[in-house]
């Protein structure tokens, strides 16, 4: 077979395409993983007994009502330091914690309601909510503990 001009780019143009399609899939089935692995923690936790997910609530609220918590101390602190850098982040995200706070205090309120009218629908899509909005104030707990005021305390 005789290689002229287009052959040779119609090769490099072949291994091109197939170099791109390589990075693309990968991240891909990377994400195709990730989004396995949170489906299993759903599948899991929907698969708890009544019993097991009303513990786990009364788990959830305590743990973020011990963040929530913590952080007003954190504030507080910051006040008193006269910190305004640090009020300033630490007061949005305490914002954002009460917020989430209330959605929590609401959907576990919501959830017990419905356990106990044994409406399984319906306290399954409570006890999704409050465990996302839970995740979502551990992000804004992590979040606030990079607040930095004067001199990076």
């Amino acid at each position: 077979m005789k290689w002229n001009a287009w052959t040779q780019k119609s090769r490099w143009t072949g291994m091109l395409i197939s170099g791109l399609c390589a990075l693309l899939f990968v991240p891909m089935q990377a994400q195709a993983e990730k989004g396995k692995k949170s489906q299993s923690w759903a599948v899991r936790a929907m698969k708890l007994s009544t019993k097991q997910k009303l513990k786990l609530v009364g788990k959830v609220v305590l743990e973020a009502r011990q963040i929530h918590n913590k952080m007003i101390e954190k504030l507080k602190e910051a006040r008193d330091k006269k910190d305004l850098l640090a009020v300033d982040c630490l007061g949005e995200k305490f914002s954002r914690a009460q917020a989430l706070m209330f959605l929590m205090e609401n959907k576990r309120s919501e959830f017990l309601k419905s356990t106990a009218q044994s409406k399984t629908e319906q306290a399954n899509t409570y006890f999704t909510q409050l465990m996302q909005a839970h995740g979502n104030l551990k992000n804004v707990d992590v979040e606030a503990s990079q607040c930095r005021g004067k001199a990076g305390t």
